[in-house]
């Protein structure tokens, strides 16, 4: 008695496994031709959350000595969000690159705000820029400061 239970309660679990096809016809009753038509669909369930993005930028800028040239420094966005979302892209500092005690205050400009949509592919520039009168006051140092990046989806 329990090979049989265990035999039907195995072929209960393979039938409970089984996923249903839908199928759809096409005979003469139609006319001649006959037509039909199948939906074509995305699945989303994979899908977490509102999608996924990537901000690639670079790790270091260098700022020649002296220089009051703007210095330039891409970050690229890639979004594949859900429908209606998009992805905020800021780059903020303090505007201040540091010695020990020394400060050298700089200017960041450029695109440090960015909005991209659902589905984008994008290359932004930032730009550090240090006032003559800030090199003037400066003794050679490395200084350094941090730019911070932030993407959130909205």
């Amino acid at each position: 008695m329990k090979k049989v239970i265990s035999v039907l309660l195995a072929v209960m679990m393979l039938a409970a496994l089984m996923v249903p096809a839908f199928a759809a016809t096409i005979d003469q009753t139609g006319g001649n031709p006959a037509t039909g038509g199948a939906t074509v669909k995305t699945d989303t369930s994979a899908v977490t959350g509102d999608g996924a993005y990537t901000v690639t930028y670079d790790a270091e800028i260098s700022v020649p000595w002296n220089s009051t040239a703007a210095v330039s420094s891409n970050y690229t966005v890639e979004t594949h969000l859900k429908t209606g979302k998009q992805l905020q892209v800021t780059a903020t500092s303090d505007g201040i690159m540091t010695y020990n005690a020394l400060e050298l205050p700089y200017t960041l400009g450029g695109d440090t705000a960015y909005t991209a949509g659902a589905a984008e592919t994008a290359t932004k520039a930032i730009t550090v820029t240090v006032a003559q009168s800030a090199w003037d006051e400066a003794p050679i140092a490395e200084y350094t400061d941090t730019i911070t990046y932030t993407a959130e989806i909205v």
